[in-house]
C-alpha cells in the first residue's frame, strides 16, 4: 500500500507561536489532515513535528484500510531542505532540539516499509502551508478523515461507557471515532478553494455571538476498576500510576494551548467532580498551568469567577457536584457483562432509554439536568474566557448532548476515552440557538469543536 503526505511548519518570530500541517493522500485525493497549535517553537521544530504528525496520520489511515504498517510504503513531500536533507542521511542532525525528534521519526520508518523524502516548491506544498496557519490564527489543533474511511479501534481500546453512560463497561460493538473538530468542514479537494460556507465556518468569527467561553472538557485518566471494565459511578478509586501519566499529558498538552491562546494559562478557572480520579486529573492540569504562566484560577460554587493564581495550589481546583458521575446504583462495581446477566431486562431498558434508571441509581437524563445550569453558570461568569471542566463519561456526555441539542441515543453512540478531551465554545447564555431536532431545547449558542480528542497520548497511553 502506498500514501503520499505533505507537510509543514511555520514559526511566527522564529521562535515564537507556531503551527504544523500534514495531509495525506491516495493519489490525488486528500483522505486525512491534521494540523497542531505550538505555543512557542522555532520554524525548524515546527517542520519536524509536521513530518512526525503527517507519518503518524498515515499509519492511522493505513489501519483504517486494513493494511499493517509494514504493509506501507510512504512518499513524503516538503519545502523544508534541512529536514529532507537530514532524513535523507545526507546532512548531520547538529542542533539538540532536532535531535529527539529525528529519533522519533526514525522509529516511525523502523515500522513502515519505505519511506521516500522529496523536496518540492514552496508552490507545491500549500495544503500543508494553509494547515500549520490554520493552526497559528486559531491557536488549536485539528484532525479531518475522509468520510470513506472505515475507523476500527483496537479491541482492547474499549474504555469509554456506552448504553447507560458506562464509566468503563461498554457495549462490544461501540466504535470510537477519530477527533475532528466541529468547527472544521471537510477538506477541500487538493488544488480547490473551499466553499464560502466552509471558510466562514472554520473561525469563531462567522458568530454574531463576540469572544467565545471555550471549555476544555477532560474525562480523568485510569482507575483500576476502568482496567477491570467495571461501572464506577460514585465510587472512589483512585489514578492508577498509568492514569496518572495520562492526566500528566493531556494536562501539559491542554495547558500548551491556554498559554499559546491566551499568553498567560494564569487566570484559566479549573472546575472538577469531587471523586478522587477527576480532582487528581484537575490538580495536573492546575500544576501544568502553573508551570505555563501561573496557577489555574478558582471560584465558588454556582458563582464561576476565576482568579489569577501564582504558584501552583492544588487546593484551588473548585469542585461541583454537578460534575460527579453518574450513580449506578446496584450496578456499582459490577461489570458489563455481570450487569447484562444479573440485570437483563433493567440494562436493556437503560440503553435504549436514557430516562430509565440502574436500580437505586440515576439515569442519564438526570445527569442532563444538572449539568444544564452549570453550563449557563460557566457561561454566565466566565464571558469570553478559557474554562478547564473535568469530569466523567455521563456528564461529558450531557455537556455534548446539550450543546448538540442532541438526544439521549449519544449516551450509547458516543465513544469517550480515559482523558479525552472535547472542546466547546459559548456564545452567551442566552444565544442564536432555539430549541433542538429531538426536543431538547438549548437557549446557549454552542459549538462543538472536537470530541474525545486523545492525539497528545501515545497508543500504549490511551488505553
Amino acid at each position: 500500500m502506498r500514501l503520499d503526505v505533505e507537510c509543514d511548519g511555520g514559526s511566527r518570530g522564529n521562535p515564537g507561536i507556531a503551527g504544523c500541517g500534514s495531509s495525506v493522500l491516495d493519489g490525488d485525493q486528500e483522505v486525512a489532515a491534521r494540523w497542531e497549535f505550538i505555543a512557542k517553537a522555532t520554524n525548524n521544530v515546527a517542520e519536524y513535528q509536521g513530518l512526525i504528525n503527517a507519518l503518524e496520520l498515515a499509519i492511522e489511515v493505513a489501519k483504517m484500510r486494513g493494511a499493517a504498517p509494514s504493509e506501507l510504503e510512504i512518499q513524503v513531500r516538503m519545502d523544508s531542505k534541512l529536514v529532507v536533507e537530514q532524513m535523507s542521511g545526507r546532512w548531520k542532525i547538529k542542533h539538540p532540539d532536532m535531535k529527539p525528534l529525528a529519533a522519533r521519526v526514525k522509529e516511525l520508518e523502523a515500522t513502515l516499509a519505505a519511506v521516500t523524502y522529496n523536496w518540492v516548491p514552496r508552490a507545491q506544498n500549500k495544503r500543508a502551508d494553509e494547515l500549520a496557519n490554520r493552526a497559528m490564527d486559531d491557536k488549536v489543533g485539528g484532525r479531518w478523515f475522509d468520510d470513506a474511511l472505515s475507523f476500527q479501534p483496537a479491541a482492547d481500546s474499549a474504555s469509554a461507557g456506552a448504553g447507560a453512560g458506562a464509566e468503563s463497561a461498554e457495549v462490544a460493538t461501540a466504535q470510537a471515532t477519530p477527533a475532528v473538530p466541529a468547527q472544521t468542514a471537510p477538506a477541500a479537494p487538493k488544488g480547490t478553494a473551499p466553499a464560502p460556507a466552509q471558510e466562514a465556518a472554520s473561525s469563531p468569527e462567522w458568530h454574531p455571538g463576540g469572544k467565545p467561553t471555550r471549555l476544555w472538557v477532560l474525562r480523568h485518566g485510569q482507575t483500576e476498576m476502568s482496567v477491570q471494565r467495571q461501572f464506577s459511578g460514585l465510587s472512589d478509586p483512585e489514578l492508577t500510576a498509568h492514569g496518572q501519566e495520562q492526566a500528566k499529558r493531556a494536562a501539559a498538552y491542554v495547558a500548551g494551548q491556554l498559554a499559546g491562546s491566551s499568553g498567560s494559562a494564569g487566570a484559566v478557572a479549573i472546575y472538577s467532580s469531587p471523586l478522587k480520579r477527576t480532582r487528581q486529573t484537575a490538580e495536573a492540569v492546575a500544576e501544568a498551568l502553573a508551570n505555563a504562566g501561573g496557577a489555574g484560577g478558582s471560584s465558588d460554587a454556582g458563582n464561576a469567577t476565576g482568579t489569577a493564581g501564582g504558584a501552583a495550589d492544588k487546593s484551588r481546583v473548585h469542585t461541583t457536584e454537578a460534575l460527579i458521575e453518574m450513580n449506578f446504583g446496584d450496578w456499582e462495581g459490577r461489570t458489563f457483562a455481570e450487569v447484562m446477566d444479573e440485570f437483563p431486562l433493567e440494562h436493556d431498558a437503560c440503553l435504549w432509554d436514557s430516562s430509565a434508571a440502574p436500580s437505586g441509581g440515576e439515569s442519564p437524563d438526570d445527569v442532563l439536568a444538572r449539568v444544564r445550569p452549570f453550563f449557563r453558570d460557566v457561561a454566565r461568569n466566565h464571558p469570553g474566557e478559557d474554562v478547564v471542566l473535568v469530569s466523567h463519561v455521563t456528564p461529558i456526555k450531557s455537556i455534548l448532548r446539550h450543546a448538540l441539542c442532541a438526544s439521549g441515543a449519544i449516551y450509547r453512540t458516543l465513544h469517550l476515552d480515559l482523558a479525552g478531551l472535547s472542546v466547546i465554545e459559548i456564545f452567551g447564555a442566552d444565544g442564536a440557538v432555539r430549541g433542538g431536532e429531538v426536543g431538547v431545547q438549548n437557549k446557549d449558542s454552542a459549538v462543538v469543536r472536537r470530541v474525545n480528542d486523545t492525539h497528545f497520548l501515545d497508543t500504549e497511553t490511551v488505553r
